[in-house]
C-alpha cells in the first residue's frame, strides 16, 4: 500500500503544469483557477487514488471494464503495462474480432447547492478529463473491499491478464477468491451482496447472482468544481457467459446520503457516449418516445442513422467499423420516478456544473445556457428530446445526458438505480436481449444457470498433460429452480492462451456459437445426442462421468490453455446449460501449462505403506499418484460409510482434515485429492455366499460344476436362523490323512464330538485364521463322513475336544452354512475328496463401518545410478527461426530436454568458442529452455554447434544441433 501512495505522490508532482492551463473552444490557452483546484484536489486525495481499481467483466460476448470511481466504462488506466486495460478499457463486442462500442459511461448525483458557483449547480460526474473525475474510490477500499495487501506479497497481484506484471489492482469478483479481501484472522471475505432470492428478497448467503458478480464503493470526496456532498455509493455489476445471457450486464446502484443532512432537488442519473455505428453517423432512438409507457421499458437504442447493419463503413478514430445495434435500459430509478429527463448533443459536450445543472433539469431559460440551449435541447418537450429530430442531420457523434428527480433523502438515505446495457446483432435482436434482461431483473439478476464450473488442476509429463478437477457441480442446486440438474463435464483446449478454444461450431449464418470441445464426461442416464432444444449442444453419450483426462496430443515445449465447464440437462423453460469457460489462469477452471519430461533419474512417488487397522471387509483399493508437485508426507486414513458400506471418506490424519467426504465405492474416476486418487471397488454386500471355489480356484459351486480332478462339485445353504456375522466369514474345508471330529447332527445341547473324520475346517477371514467346529449329518448311519452328507459349519472355535464332549457352538446363530459335497457325474469311481483337497467359501464382506485404513506416500526422489545421459535431446533439431512451439513473436528457443535435475550446459561453435552456459538446477522437470543468443545477448548465426552437459558426478554428455534462418 504504502508503495502504491508514494507512486502517486509522484506521479502529482509530475503531471501538476498539464492542469495549470486548459483550453477554451478557440483553441487559446488560458490560466484556469478550476485547473489549479484540481491539481491541490489531486495532492490531498492520493490515498482514494491507491484505492482505486477495475473489474473486469469478460464473462460473456459484450465485455466491459468497470471501475470503483463513478464510470462504468472507460477507465483512466488505459496506458501500456497496466494489464488488462492496455488491451481494453470500454465495452467491446464480441469476444471475437472484437469493436468498441462506448466510450464514457458515468453516473452523476446532482443538487442545486453549490458555494463555489453561486448554487447554481453542483454535480458529481465521471466522465471529465482523466484524473479529473469527480468520484473517486472511497479511502481504505484497498483490503477493506477488494483483496488486501496483507494477503499478498505482491502489490500487483493477483495476475488476471498477460502479461505477468500487471499494475492495476482487481475490485472484488465473486468467481476470484484472490481479489477479496481478508478479514483480521486471515481469511478471505466477499465484501458485496449476495444473490437475493426473488420471493423473500433476503440475501442468500455464499451464492452469487451471475457467473461474475462485481463490487465496488466510491463517494465524492474528490468533487472538483463543487462542495463535497457526502454521497457514497456502492455498485453491483454482473456479467454473464451463459448464452441467453451474454449480450447484457447488470449495473446496479446504492447510492447513500452520509451527509448528515436532508437533501433537497437531487438528481440521479447517466452521462453516455455510445460509438456503436458508422463514425459520425449516429442516431439515438426511444421504443418509448417520453418515457411514460409503464409496458415499455425505458430504452435508449444507439447504432447507425441508415439502419445498415452488415454494411458499417466508415470506420471510427480507431479505424474500426463498428456495425450493432447498441443501448441501455433504465430498469431502477430513485424513488421510481422513471426517467424524468433527456438529452443528447455532439461529444463531448460541457463538464462545467453551471452547465450541466439546467441540462440534467431540463431549463433551458437559465441564464447559464440560455444563449445556447439549442444545443442540448431538441423538440417541443423541454424534459425529453426527439431523437426523430436527428435524421435531418448529416453527421453526428452524439453523447446524452438521462435523469431522474427532482427527490429529496434524509440523512442515511438510500436510494437505487439500476441499468442494463446490452447489444444486438440488429434491433431486433437488441430488443431481445433487453427483454430477457428485464426478466432477469425481476429475479433479482438470477436466471437459468449452469452448474458452477470445477476447479480445474494440471501436472505435465513427457509428451502429456494429465488434468484434473474436483466434483463440486454434480451436487449443487440451480439458483433459479433449486433443482440439482447437473449432466456433464466439457473440456477445451486452446493454443493462443483462451483467446479460441478449438474447432469452431457455426450457425447457418456462418456466426459463431461454440466450439467442440476437446472431451466430454456424462452421466449414463439416458440423456444423449443433440439438445432437442438446441441442436449445436450435444449432450454426450451416456460415458459416465470422470475427474481425470490425460492429453497426450500434445508435444513438449508448447504451452496449452485449458478450460473445463460443467453443465446441465437442460429443462422445458431453457436448454442445456454450460458454465463460462474461463478467460485467465485466476478463473478456477483454467489452466496453462507446457508439456515436458521428467528430470532423468528420477524415482517416481508412490504409496509407501498401507495398514487394514481396522475390521476385516474385503475391498480391492487403488490408490494413485496424480500429481506429484502437490503429494505430502501426510499420514492418511481411509473410513467407511454404511454396513456394507455405500461411500467413504479421505481424511489426512496428520493434519485432521477431511479432504473427501462420502466418495462412492465401485466408481474408477473419483476426485483427486493432495495429489493422489482413491477408487475402491467392493461387493457392497454382508453375508452370504460369494464363491465356492477348490484349492486351484476352479469354481465348484452346482451342478454342472466339478473340481480339478473331476470327481465332486458343492451345494451350499445359508442356514436361515444364523447372525450376520458368521456369514461374512470366509471359510476352508481341508481334507487331510487324520482330521478333526466332527459333531452330530442336532441341536447344541444334543449334539457331541462323534466322528471322526478326514477334515479340518478353518475360518480364514483376513485377522482370524482358526479352526471352527462342524456337524455331520451321517445319512446312512455308518458312523462317518460320506459324499452327499450335509456339513453344518460353525463359527465357533474348535477345542480340540474329546470324543462325546458337548458342541460349544451356539444354535442357530453360530451356525452360517450347511454345505454338501456331491459326486461328479464324470467320476466313475465315486471317488471322495482325497487329503490336499479344499472347499474354499467366500462369503460377501464388503468393506464397511468398522474397517479403517492407512497409508502414506514417499516422494519423488533423484536417483544418480539411474541417469541416462544418452537420452538428452535439443528440440528442435534443426532449430528453425518462428516455429509453433514460439509462443511470442521474435522471442525465439529451443529447448534441452531430458535432463538430469542438476547440471551445466554448455554451447560452443565448431571452433571450440563458447557462446552460452547455464547452470540447470530443477527438480520440477527435466528441461532447459534457451533463447538462443550468445552471452553477449546476440541472435546465433546458422550453422552447427556443439553441446556439453556435465553433471556433479563428472558425467557428460557431447551432442550437436544446428540453427536454420
Amino acid at each position: 500500500m504504502n508503495r502504491i501512495k508514494i507512486f502517486c505522490i509522484l506521479a502529482v508532482v509530475l503531471t501538476l503544469p498539464s492542469f495549470l492551463f486548459c483550453e477554451d473552444s478557440s483553441g487559446h490557452k488560458e490560466t484556469d483557477d478550476i485547473a489549479l483546484q484540481q491539481a491541490a484536489l489531486r495532492i490531498n486525495k492520493t490515498a482514494s487514488f491507491a484505492d482505486e481499481a477495475i473489474g473486469v467483466m469478460d464473462k460473456g460476448q459484450l465485455q466491459n471494464l468497470t471501475m470503483n470511481y463513478g464510470q462504468i466504462s472507460d477507465t483512466r488506466y488505459e496506458d501500456v503495462g497496466n494489464a488488462p486495460s492496455q488491451y481494453f478499457y470500454d465495452f467491446r463486442y464480441p469476444r471475437k474480432n472484437y469493436t468498441g462500442v462506448s466510450d464514457d459511461f458515468a453516473l452523476f448525483f446532482a443538487v442545486r447547492q453549490n458555494t463555489k458557483n453561486n448554487d447554481n449547480g453542483n454535480v458529481i460526474d465521471g466522465w471529465t478529463d482523466n484524473d479529473n473525475e469527480d468520484w473517486i474510490a472511497k479511502d481504505g477500499s484497498y483490503g477493506k473491499t477488494h483483496y488486501n495487501p496483507a494477503n499478498d506479497p505482491n502489490p500487483h497481484a493477483p495476475i488476471l491478464y498477460p502479461p505477468n506484471n500487471p499494475t492495476t489492482p482487481y475490485l472484488a469478483s465473486s468467481d476470484l477468491p484472490a481479489t477479496w479481501p481478508v478479514d483480521e484472522n486471515g481469511v478471505a471475505f466477499w465484501p458485496g451482496y449476495f444473490r437475493r432470492d426473488a420471493e423473500t428478497d433476503q440475501e442468500v448467503e455464499g451464492e452469487f447472482a451471475s457467473d461474475r458478480d462485481v463490487y465496488a464503493v466510491f463517494d465524492d470526496s474528490h468533487n472538483q468544481l463543487g462542495n463535497p456532498i457526502g454521497i457514497e455509493v456502492e455498485m453491483m455489476a454482473y456479467c454473464y457467459g451463459r448464452p441467453y445471457a451474454d449480450k447484457f450486464q447488470f449495473y446496479e446502484f446504492y447510492i447513500h446520503n452520509k451527509s448528515g443532512k436532508h437533501l433537497d432537488s437531487c438528481y440521479v442519473g447517466y452521462y453516455q457516449d455510445p460509438d456503436c455505428s458508422d463514425y459520425g453517423e449516429e442516431i439515438l432512438i426511444l421504443p418509448d418516445p417520453d418515457f411514460s409507457n409503464p409496458a415499455i421499458p425505458d430504452v435508449i437504442l444507439q447504432r447507425d442513422i441508415d439502419g445498415d447493419i452488415g454494411g458499417a463503413t466508415r470506420p471510427n478514430s480507431k479505424g474500426i467499423t463498428e456495425d450493432y445495434s447498441f443501448g441501455t435500459a433504465f430498469l431502477e430509478t430513485p424513488k421510481n420516478m422513471g426517467i424524468t429527463s433527456f438529452h443528447y448533443y455532439q461529444d463531448s459536450g460541457p463538464t462545467d456544473d453551471a452547465i450541466l445543472w439546467p441540462i440534467i433539469t431540463s431549463d433551458p431559460t437559465d441564464p447559464d445556457i440560455a444563449s445556447f440551449a439549442t444545443r442540448y435541447f431538441h423538440g417541443a418537450n423541454r424534459y425529453i428530446d426527439d431523437p426523430e429530430l436527428l435524421y435531418t442531420v448529416d453527421s453526428q457523434d452524439l453523447v446524452y445526458i438521462v435523469a431522474s428527480g427532482p427527490f429529496s433523502m434524509e440523512p442515511d438515505e438510500v436510494v437505487k438505480s439500476t441499468v442494463v446495457v446490452a447489444i444486438g446483432e440488429d434491433d431486433a435482436d437488441f430488443f431481445k436481449q433487453i427483454d430477457q434482461a428485464v426478466k432477469m431483473f425481476e429475479y433479482h439478476f438470477v436466471g437459468p444457470s449452469a452448474p458452477p464450473a470445477p476447479s480445474l488442476s494440471a501436472t505435465s509429463g513427457d509428451g502429456m498433460v494429465t488434468l484434473y478437477w474436483d466434483d463440486l457441480p454434480e451436487s449443487k442446486p440451480d439458483p433459479f429452480t433449486n433443482e440439482i440438474d447437473f449432466e456433464g463435464y466439457r473440456i477445451y483446449r486452446s493454443q493462443d492462451n483462451g483467446q479460441t478454444w478449438g474447432k469452431e461450431l457455426l450457425d447457418s449464418q456462418g456466426n459463431l456459437v461454440g466450439y467442440i470441445p476437446l472431451v466430454q464426461y456424462d452421466l449414463a442416464d439416458g440423456i444423449t445426442g443433440p439438445d432437442e432444444r438446441n441442436p449445436f449442444t450435444y449432450m454426450g453419450d451416456d460415458s459416465g462421468l470422470r475427474h481425470t483426462y490425460v492429453d497426450k496430443d500434445v508435444e513438449n515445449g508448447i504451452s496449452y490453455s485449458y478450460t473445463i465447464v460443467a453443465y446441465d440437462k437442460g429443462d422445458s423453460i431453457i436448454y442445456s446449460l454450460e458454465s463460462a469457460r474461463g478467460t485467465t489462469t485466476a478463473d478456477k477452471n483454467f489452466v496453462t501449462i507446457t508439456p515436458r519430461p521428467d528430470y532423468s533419474g528420477k524415482v517416481a512417488a508412490g504409496i509407501d505403506s498401507i495398514y487394514h487397522l481396522n475390521g476385516n471387509g474385503k475391498g480391492d483399493i487403488s490408490i494413485t499418484v496424480i500429481d506429484e508437485n502437490v503429494l505430502k508426507e501426510d499420514t492418511y486414513e481411509l473410513q467407511f460409510h454404511g454396513l456394507p458400506a455405500t461411500g467413504f471418506d479421505v481424511v489426512n490424519s496428520t493434519s485432521g482434515d477431511t479432504l473427501a467426504f462420502n466418495l462412492p465405492l465401485n466408481y474408477n474416476d473419483n476426485p483427486v485429492v493432495d495429489g493422489f486418487q482413491v477408487n475402491i471397488q467392493s461387493s457392497m454386500r454382508i453375508g452370504g455366499v460369494k464363491a465356492v471355489t477348490d484349492g486351484y480356484d476352479l469354481d465348484v459351486l452346482g451342478q454342472g460344476k466339478q473340481d480339478s480332478s473331476k470327481s465332486w462339485f458343492v451345494s451350499i445353504n445359508e442356514y436361515p436362523n444364523s447372525v450376520l456375522e458368521p456369514r461374512s466369514h470366509d471359510y476352508e474345508i481341508r481334507f487331510v490323512d487324520s482330521g478333526d471330529l466332527g459333531y452330530s447332527w442336532g441341536p447344541s445341547s444334543s449334539s457331541t464330538a462323534t466322528y471322526e473324520t478326514n477334515m479340518e475346517i478353518w475360518d480364514v477371514t483376513s485377522g482370524v485364521n482358526q479352526k471352527v467346529c462342524f456337524e455331520i449329518q451321517d445319512t446312512d448311519g455308518n458312523g462317518k463322513w460320506n459324499e452327499g452328507e450335509t456339513i453344518f459349519i460353525t463359527s465357533h472355535i474348535y477345542p480340540d475336544p474329546s470324543l462325546g464332549d458337548q458342541l460349544p457352538a451356539d444354535f442357530p446363530s453360530e451356525f452360517p452354512y450347511m454345505i454338501v459335497i456331491n459326486n461328479s457325474p464324470d467320476d466313475s469311481l465315486k471317488r471322495e475328496p482325497q487329503s490336499g483337497d479344499i472347499v474354499r467359501i467366500q462369503s460377501y464382506r464388503s468393506l464397511n463401518e468398522n474397517d479403517h485404513f492407512s497409508f502414506n506416500f514417499k516422494l519423488p526422489e533423484f536417483d544418480p545410478a539411474r541417469v541416462e545421459l544418452d537420452e538428452i535431446r535439443v528440440v528442435p533439431n534443426p532449430y528453425i527461426v518462428g516455429a509453433k512451439w514460439e509462443e511470442l513473436q521474435n522471442v525465439h528457443q529451443i529447448r534441452f530436454m531430458f535432463l538430469p535435475p542438476v547440471c551445466t550446459i554448455n554451447v560452443y561453435t565448431l571452433n571450440g568458442e563458447r557462446v552460452w552456459s547455464v547452470k540447470h538446477n530443477d527438480y520440477s522437470g527435466g528441461d532447459e529452455a534457451w533463447n538462443v543468443t550468445n552471452e553477449s545477448n546476440q541472435a546465433l548465426a546458422f550453422g552447427v554447434y556443439v553441446y556439453v552437459v556435465s553433471t556433479p558426478q563428472g558425467k557428460k554428455h557431447v551432442g550437436k544441433f544446428s540453427i536454420i534462418r
